[in-house]
């Protein structure tokens, strides 16, 4: 058996007796997907029996730099005990751009997760990437808390390690460790504020800082229609041709967000965030940030949910399809 070979039997042997998680170039992490409130369908963490989750995904990506990203995920979970759960998963990857070597990704990992005193969500999760030649192989890793300390607040806080996020950079051997942050705040039932910092450290010593502050007011029309003015600050140290590097960029957007569920067994998230953007060195734009999420329960023990998020930054332009299927045995 090859090196690779052991690595992975190592990887599945753990996950079988613990559990498993995933993460990609593109995984999108909460600046990326703002959180989206709970429904009771999309819990896997139901009490009960133990039981096995599987969720099959899809996921495309294209930019204004002609790259597409295609990725498939196959991710088998199991409910080990009263707070307790772990995964195993296998990802497939496709990433394309012009006049560059497509890169395909295959990755396999392992992870737990578990939840502490019905407040602190933790998560731990590795993934062991091999991609087409000539890139060399890399190994992610994640970890996450997420805490409800009181009626009105809750944090959230993410550290890792990923591949890069373009075939050109993975094919130059580009990686990235991230820190992020996040606040959430609802001093009154009305408002709700939201505030994001973060920090990625590439390998070719090129830095990345963000910072984004969301403040939301619901509406009396409409039960879960918010009104919503967003500020955020992104900016990376150096310019590179290899990814998308925002030199300092200022945005200042208005907008709604709406949450509901029109019937018992679906649920609706969306926002549309336009507004003014400014980088450096860059004629001022018009920006906005559409997302929109839905979910259906299908059977007792099958759902389905789907996504779409469009963004638009002064030089940067993005749109992203997400689909996914969870099945409960």
């Amino acid at each position: 058996m090859s090196i690779l070979g052991v690595r992975i039997a190592v990887i599945l042997a753990v996950a079988v007796g613990v559990a498993t998680a995933h993460t990609s170039a593109y995984a999108e992490r909460p600046s990326d997907n703002p959180q989206v409130p709970h429904h009771p369908i999309q819990r896997t963490d139901a009490p009960g029996r133990p039981r096995l989750i599987w969720e099959p995904s899809y996921k495309y990506e294209e930019d204004n730099f002609d790259r597409e990203y295609w990725q498939t995920v196959q991710r088998l979970g199991v409910k080990l005990g009263k707070g307790f759960a772990g995964f195993v998963e296998y990802l497939h990857a496709s990433f394309r751009e012009q006049t560059i070597q497509h890169v395909t990704e295959e990755a396999v990992g392992a992870g737990v997760r578990s939840t502490l005193l019905d407040q602190h969500k933790l998560q731990l999760k590795f993934l062991e990437h091999t991609f087409s030649d000539p890139v060399k192989r890399q190994t992610s890793w994640e970890a996450e808390a997420d805490s409800q300390w009181t009626e009105t607040l809750q944090t959230y806080l993410l550290v890792g390690r990923e591949p890069a996020d373009t075939a050109q950079a993975l094919q130059s051997g580009i990686r990235q460790d991230y820190y992020e942050t996040r606040i959430e705040w609802t001093p009154r039932e009305q408002w709700h504020l939201s505030i994001l910092g973060a920090h990625d450290r590439l390998i070719d010593r090129n830095r990345r800082y963000k910072t984004e502050w969301q403040l939301g007011r619901e509406l009396p029309w409409v039960p879960g229609l918010q009104a919503v003015v967003l500020y955020s600050f992104d900016n990376m140290v150096d310019r590179r041709p290899e990814y998308y590097s925002p030199h300092r960029v200022k945005s200042y957007q208005a907008g709604l967000s709406y949450w509901g569920t029109p019937t018992p067994k679906t649920w609706v998230w969306g926002r549309y965030v336009p507004g003014y953007g400014k980088e450096s060195g860059v004629e001022s734009w018009l920006v906005h940030v559409l997302d929109l999420s839905a979910g259906i329960q299908l059977a007792p023990n099958w759902s389905l949910d789907a996504s779409l998020s469009l963004s638009r930054s002064p030089t940067y332009r993005s749109r992203t399809y997400g689909i996914t299927s969870t099945l409960r045995f």
